[in-house]
């Protein structure tokens, strides 16, 4: 990007043009009029100088006559920018003889300003010959005089007009500003109230959790526990009805702790935070079905894996989705032989879809909305084993994701669970 001086008396004016060249890439340096601009440009040459006309101290012929007269400078491009009132005949005349070939009118359109630059650029560096003394002796006196005299009259209209205006575009900036200021003020306060009621509910969630895992499984174990010694100890001097009843007992604790255990793995996995990063499934799938060999022992199971495209998601926690899909597969299977599961992928409408499928015991598809409730089965406990919670746990994994879980199924033909994430990189 090139280095442009931009001269003007006027701030607001150089602030305008500074917004336009810098959004465009340009570095930039400002100068207040001429004989501040010809100083910088003596120190620090520019690769072009875009400038007003009329400023105090030195104007912006004067200001290019003498960078032509210096060796250094005598080739930088030039642009004027000037008011309606400087850009007469008289004065592009006068600017095409020192050199300055593009002369555009305030205001002009931002392509205007960047078009005239960019030319402005690509023009070959060719040394331009100083002014002819007399066309200046005669034209730039008169382009001032000219230009004062129509001021007088007009002068104290035009800057009553644009005080007005600019009280006017104050004023109204303030009162935005003040509306901004009390939006945010109010958004701010809410996002605060918000936050701290979700870390109240957060800190009474985690206790729950602990008097979940403390209060209610010590008591369980000791009901179990105790169960377990009678059955034991007085074994022989029970009847039949007796150990039955202590059986019952025993095997209802279980339950009962496998449930609390459950809740407390979907506390556990609703608060976890999710650190996201490419993965590739096929490994982690390999590795969740080596952890399930024993759920296979004695059984026709086959099982097709294919690669799976590389998705962006918590390693940890898509394992144990991968986990709780697998093994309900393995389980719903269990009376099939040989027991067929598939994981795969395929893409839908641009969104890329994983799932597992089987051709196991299935479910209707009228009970498909209960399927992800906490504690909720579609089959009774004397058939599969379970306690209703790892299909809620998968499904709040792969929201905290941003994605969605679905399931489609047929009774005794089978099921297949869809989830979407987001492509890898």
């Amino acid at each position: 990007m090139a280095t442009i001086l931009i001269v003007d008396d006027d701030p607001a004016d150089r602030g305008l043009v500074h917004r336009i060249l810098g959004n465009a890439g340009h570095q930039l340096r400002e100068a207040g009029d001429g004989a501040e601009a010809l100083a910088q440009a003596q120190t620090e040459p520019p690769d072009l100088v875009i400038s007003d006309l009329m400023m105090p101290t030195m104007d912006g012929f004067e200001l290019v006559r003498q960078l032509r007269q210096n060796p250094a400078l005598a080739r930088t491009p030039v642009v004027f920018y000037s008011g309606t009132h400087y850009l007469e005949s008289d004065a592009k005349a006068l600017a095409r003889a020192f050199g300055v070939s593009q002369v555009l009118t305030k205001p002009a359109a931002a392509q205007q300003l960047l078009d005239a630059v960019s030319q402005g650029l690509r023009v070959p560096r060719v040394k331009a010959a100083p002014a002819p003394a007399e066309e200046v002796r005669q034209r730039h006196p008169g382009l001032l005089l000219a230009r004062l005299s129509q001021e007088n009259g007009s002068l104290f209209a035009e800057l009553k007009e644009s005080l007005a205006r600019l009280e006017a575009e104050v004023a109204e900036r303030k009162r935005a500003q003040e509306q901004l200021d009390r939006l945010n003020s109010e958004l701010e306060e809410r996002v605060r109230e918000r936050t701290a009621e979700l870390e109240m509910a957060n800190r009474e969630l985690e206790a729950f959790s602990y008097s979940v895992s403390h209060d209610l499984r010590a008591p369980l174990r000791a009901v179990g526990g105790f169960a377990r010694m009678v059955s034991q100890q007085y074994a022989a001097s029970l009847p039949a009805e007796g150990q039955h009843q202590l059986e019952r007992i025993r095997e209802n604790a279980t339950k009962m702790g496998q449930l609390i255990d459950g809740l407390l793995d979907l506390s556990r996995f609703s608060r976890q935070p999710v650190e996201k990063r490419e993965v590739w499934p096929t490994a982690i799938v390999q590795h969740v079905l080596e952890q399930l060999q024993g759920e296979q022992a004695g059984r026709r199971v086959e099982i097709c894996v294919r690669e799976l495209a590389a998705c962006q998601a918590d390693p940890v926690l898509l394992e144990q989705v991968y986990a709780n899909l697998l093994s309900n597969a393995l389980k719903y299977t269990r009376r099939r032989d040989p027991a067929r599961i598939e994981v795969g992928w395929q893409e839908d409408l641009g969104r890329r879809v994983y799932f597992v499928k089987d051709n196991g015991a299935g479910f209707e598809m009228d009970y498909a909305g209960k399927l992800f409730g906490v504690f909720q089965r579609l089959h009774r406990p004397d058939e599969f084993e379970g306690t209703g919670v790892g299909l809620a746990i998968t499904q709040r994994i792969i929201q905290h994701h941003g994605g969605q879980i679905w399931a489609e199924a047929a009774p005794e033909k089978g099921a297949t669970f869809y989830f979407t994430l987001n492509r890898g990189e």
